[in-house]
C-alpha cells in the first residue's frame, strides 16, 4: 500500500459583523478571550473554540487563520497535512453478471450498498418497497433488505424469498458484527465496512455459508 502526503485547505466564510484587525491579533485566538470583552457584549461564548481549533490545526502541521472586514464578514481558513492511503491494486470481482436486488429506504445507505456490491461484481437493482423485493428477488443470486421496521413480521416474510442468498440490514451493536439464523445467511449493520462485507459475500459464494450461525465479528 502506498501512502501519499497531501496538503488540504478548508475555508468557511460568513457575512457577519466582521472583526477589527487589531483584535484579531490581540484577542481572537487567545484562550478565554473575547473579541468584545465588554459586559454588554451581544454575542456569548467561552472564548475557547478558536483557540482549541488553532492548536489542533498546528498539531496537524497546519494553521488556522482569518481574513476579516468590519461590517462585511470573515473568512476562516484551516490548513492541515494528511496522509492518504492508496491501494496497490483493486481486488478482483467476486462474481460476474450476477444480479443483486437491494431494498433500503435510506438513500445514502442505498447508494453505499450499491457501490459496494457493484465493486464485488454484482449487477445491482434497487427496488422501492419490501414487497417489490419479495416479488422481483425470487430468482436472484442475492437479495439485500433493511429489516428495521416491523422486524419479526418482515423477517419471517424475508426468509420465504427463494433467492440463493439473503442478507438483512439490521441495527446491531457494532458496524462489524454479523449474525446468522435459519433462513437468513447474514444479518449485518447498516454501517458495515466494505472489506468486512466483501469477506461475508466471498464466504457465501465460496462455501454457501457464513460459517457460524451465531453473533460474531468479521475482520
Amino acid at each position: 500500500m502506498n501512502v501519499l502526503i497531501s496538503g488540504i485547505s478548508i475555508s468557511v466564510k460568513d457575512t457577519g459583523i466582521g472583526i477589527p484587525s487589531d483584535r484579531i491579533k490581540e484577542r481572537l485566538f487567545r484562550a478565554f478571550s473575547q473579541v468584545d470583552s465588554t459586559t454588554t457584549r451581544k454575542y456569548g461564548g467561552t472564548g475557547l473554540g478558536l483557540a482549541i481549533s488553532k492548536k489542533l490545526a498546528q498539531l496537524m502541521r497546519g494553521d488556522l487563520v482569518v481574513d476579516s472586514q468590519v461590517g462585511r464578514g470573515s473568512t476562516f481558513t484551516f490548513d492541515f497535512v494528511a496522509s492518504i492511503a492508496e491501494e496497490d491494486e483493486i481486488p478482483a470481482p467476486l462474481t460476474a453478471q450476477s444480479v443483486c436486488f437491494i431494498y433500503d429506504s435510506w438513500e445514502i445507505s442505498r447508494q453505499v450498498f450499491v457501490a459496494h456490491f457493484t465493486s464485488f461484481g454484482f449487477e445491482c437493482v434497487c427496488v422501492d418497497s419490501f414487497l417489490e423485493l419479495c416479488d422481483k428477488g425470487k430468482s436472484a443470486l442475492l437479495v439485500v433488505s433493511e429489516l428495521e421496521n416491523e422486524l419479526e413480521q418482515r423477517k419471517a416474510q424475508f426468509k420465504t424469498i427463494p433467492a440463493k442468498f439473503k442478507l438483512a440490514v439490521c441495527r446491531l451493536r457494532s458496524p462489524n458484527e454479523v449474525r446468522t439464523e435459519a433462513g437468513i445467511d447474514a444479518l449485518v449493520s447498516r454501517h458495515i465496512k466494505r472489506d468486512s462485507l466483501r469477506n461475508i459475500i466471498e464466504q457465501l459464494l465460496t462455501s454457501g455459508t457464513t460459517i457460524q450461525p451465531s453473533s460474531r465479528h468479521i475482520p
